[in-house]
């Protein structure tokens, strides 16, 4: 019994103790600081015929996963984060 209130105990502590903060999503954008802004210098073939554009040349990387720039607030990014900027090739 006292292992399972010592367990309990030490969870409760781990998760009171976190320092994990949420997005804050104002007007649909997120404000959170992205990992890393990618610039994708690739060679495309752009098709004026194509029905889908091509994917744009720069997006970012936010918990692992590509997003579009146009998700987030620009304007709180730009003034709250320190974003590295990775060029590929």
């Amino acid at each position: 019994m006292n292992k399972i209130i010592f367990i309990f105990a030490l969870a409760l502590l781990a998760t009171a103790g976190c320092s994990c903060k949420k997005p804050v999503l104002q007007s649909g954008k997120i404000q959170d600081c992205p990992e890393v802004m990618i610039i994708n210098k690739m060679p495309q073939i752009i098709d004026d015929n194509a029905k889908n554009p091509p994917p744009p040349s720069r997006y970012y990387i936010y918990k692992g996963v590509r997003r579009e720039i146009a998700e987030f607030d620009s304007v709180w990014v730009s003034r709250n984060c320190d974003v590295e900027q990775q060029v590929v090739y």
